[in-house]
């Protein structure tokens, strides 16, 4: 089952990250192989060939089939306004100001076609998981201008995106469902447990304790969700293997302690696994953990032992089949890898570490300490190379602040879990709400603490760190298989250090001297962030976007600082977003084109500089020509060569502000000239980024050079 899961895997992974064509050679090879393995005889003696060749053909026909056949066929219905007739999956996620819908299809246009489909809407549509909507959407490629967005929505199912955007003369008709599948009820009982922690246990620590036991982190803070990475615990707020292990082992020892039956124990426990599955969503992660969980079960009832290593292969090798593109599915590879790093390393230190220990109460918590700290670094070992290439950094103190909240975490999950468990019940609720709580707090602490420490991260987003993944797996791959001994372990060390000391120093060289100009998603107003490794500057149109503070502050702290420069095109006589944003984010300087009581009494007046036509200069080779008259109102941005023109007001907007290499505006001009457009809002125009349709766009820019990615929103 190893050999099957891992070939399979690897089939997959090639198929998704380097050409989808290796499908149809991963069939042909493993025809081959069983041809030969029928014609001579040394391969009839020996089984490997004939997995492998399972493996190959296997994973071949499932992504040929049930990934390429549907991607041509979604393509077929991009770019086009389509009615489409969908059932809502799950409750809206709302971003911005804009409502997520997940759906999935069951005619588009008058014709059969069930396919999964990401929908946002402005407006609420008030439809229940599993109620019927029909509708007029508009179709895209969904992530199609960044390949790492669009495998991930391909990971979770999602092969089309789709907009509303004509309410009035296409209104939205929903069909309630009387008759729910049991996914409906599912979801309730998610929903029902989330909401009564939240309930007792509001802002950062109901949003710790749902993370926790669900894995969802909606309700977590943006200030702390970016120090839960920086601290590197991520994981434990992905619902896997851990919490799934600490479920079903308790229940099972509770069982155990209540005399029931080994075989009717490992059924209950299988029993409940399925159902902690189908209620988490049945995630790639705790899917992985879940068959490998079931397989342990299942060699209880019939009396046998499992091996871990068959374990992960075989839920490999299920889930490929599956879903051919859970490659694409960054949790499930952080998951694989880090648990296959548990499996082969952790056994390896007990041996040589933990055996060699001597007895007695004091040496036995060293060797818990040491047990859980060989789990963190194990873990991190084997997902390494995934986190440094598509994660993108390296948290320096995760070993530490893993060590620190473990088992801290399981308690967290496994009290706020019977706190909603127990809700009902006046007094106990309170008490289990009361300890969940203060562990949470203490989770919270622990986070904070490490993730402020200097150095926290580092940053592995260049190409350089990817060969130095390659080399470094190569160099301790060729280590094992040759030395098969200490000298193999001592070099793959020392490989690992020159590793990150060579890529850090080229990694620093290719980073410095970038700017980013980032187009933020305000809904038809106009936001651009502009900012290198020290420098910040916020230009703005004056609009109604209520959301402005909040995106303008999130932009912000990505950059740990505050703005240096905040340009505002303030014209209006009433009020403006731009009065919150000013009042929540700090700043040094603010350029307007007027200056009235409203503005003076939420900013500071000697902050403030009074300016309709303005040289701004940012940093070295970056500078601003802001315009404002009474028709119009342009900022001209050059930065290292390259010339972005924001437009923040006006109708018409004279020629010599209408070329350069990137327009930013929310309605593109006639006579315009430019490179790419970027709209804020809505566009009809074909071939145009917008906010809308991507979210937040950014551009990165260095050397007279530019390079535009997206966050698909």
């Amino acid at each position: 089952m190893a050999i099957m899961g891992f070939s399979s895997l690897i089939v997959l992974f090639i198929c998704t990250y380097v050409d989808d064509r290796f499908s149809l050679l991963a069939v042909g090879v493993g025809v081959i192989i069983l041809l030969l393995t029928a014609l001579i005889r040394k391969f009839r003696e020996r089984i490997t060939p004939f997995f492998i060749a399972a493996a190959l053909i296997f994973s071949g026909v499932s992504f040929e089939v049930l990934a390429d056949y549907k991607l041509s066929d979604a393509e077929r219905l991009t770019d086009r306004e389509a009615e489409i007739t969908a059932t809502v999956l799950d409750e809206p996620f709302f971003s911005g100001t804009r409502y997520y819908y997940e759906l999935r299809t069951i005619t588009v246009d008058g014709t059969g076609f069930e396919t999964k489909l990401r929908l946002s809407a402005a407006k609420y549509i008030d439809a229940e998981p599993y109620d019927t909507v029909r509708l007029k959407v508009n179709l895209y490629d969904i992530g199609s201008e960044e390949k790492s967005v669009k495998l991930y929505y391909r990971s979770k199912g999602f092969f089309l995106g789709g907009y509303v955007s004509n309410y009035e003369n296409y209104p939205i008709e929903i069909i309630k469902n009387e008759d729910k599948p049991i996914g409906f009820y599912l979801l309730k009982i998610r929903k029902t447990v989330e909401n009564r922690i939240l309930d007792k246990l509001p802002n950062d620590l109901g949003g710790v304790c749902v993370g926790m036991l669900t894995g969802n982190k909606d309700f977590i803070s943006d200030e702390l969700s970016a120090q839960i990475k920086l601290a590197g615990v991520a994981p434990v707020f992905a619902v896997s293997g851990m919490h799934l292990s600490v479920w079903v082992m308790g229940l099972y020892i509770l069982l155990e302690q209540l005399k029931v039956k080994k075989r009717l124990n490992s059924l209950i426990g299988m029993t409940f696994t399925v159902f902690f599955m189908a209620v988490t969503g049945f995630t790639a992660s705790v899917c992985r953990s879940g068959i490998m969980l079931l397989l342990v079960l299942a060699g209880n009832l019939f009396y046998k032992k499992s091996d871990s290593v068959n374990s992960l292969g075989f839920s490999a090798l299920i889930l490929g089949i599956i879903n051919p593109l859970i490659t694409a599915d960054i949790g499930f590879l952080l998951s694989f890898s880090a648990t296959l790093g548990i499996i082969t390393l952790e056994p390896l230190l007990i041996k040589h570490v933990i055996y060699k220990l001597p007895s007695g109460v004091f040496f036995s918590a060293v060797k818990a300490v040491l047990e859980l700290i060989f789990v963190s670094v194990c873990a991190t070992l084997g997902s390494l190379g995934f986190v440094i290439i598509f994660i993108g950094y390296i948290s320096v103190y995760a070993v530490i602040s893993n060590v620190l909240i473990s088992y801290a975490a399981s308690l967290c999950m496994l009290l706020s879990g019977l706190c909603a468990l127990f809700y009902p019940i006046t007094g106990m609720n309170d008490i289990l709400a009361v300890i969940s709580g203060s562990i949470a707090r203490y989770i919270i602490i622990i986070i904070e603490k490490i993730s402020a420490l200097p150095n926290a991260c580092i940053d592995t987003a260049g190409d350089y760190w990817k060969y130095g993944v390659i080399f470094l797996y190569s160099v301790i791959i060729c280590a094992v298989l040759i030395f098969k001994n200490k000298t193999a372990f001592k070099l793959s060390c020392i490989s690992l250090a020159a590793t990150v000391i060579f890529c850090s120093v080229f990694n620093y060289f290719e980073k410095d001297g970038c700017s980013y100009v980032s187009v933020l998603d305000v809904d038809g107003d106009v936001a651009v962030f502009l900012s290198d490794s020290e420098h910040r500057a916020v230009i703005c149109s004056d609009g109604d976007y209520k959301y402005l503070s909040s995106e303008v502050s999130d932009a912000l702290g990505s950059q740990s600082g505050k703005a240096d420069i905040i340009v505002a095109d303030l014209v209006r006589s009433g009020s403006s977003s731009v009065y919150p944003m000013l009042e929540s984010v700090e700043f040094d300087r603010l350029i307007v084109p007027d200056v009235n009581g409203s503005l003076l009494s939420v900013c500071d007046g000697e902050k403030i500089t009074e300016a309709t036509d303005a040289d701004i200069r940012l940093w070295d080779g970056a500078k601003v020509r802001y315009i404002s008259k009474d028709g119009y109102s342009v900022a001209v941005c050059e930065i290292d060569g390259v010339k972005i023109t924001a437009i923040l007001r006006g109708d018409y907007i004279p020629s010599k502000y209408l070329d350069g290499d990137i327009l930013v505006c929310s309605e593109i001009p006639d006579g315009a000239d430019f490179e790419n457009y970027i709209v804020s809002g809505e566009t009809e125009q074909k071939n145009i980024i917008s906010t809308e349709e991507f979210g937040e766009i950014c551009v990165t820019i260095k050397n007279n050079d530019y390079k535009i990615s997206v966050k698909e929103g």
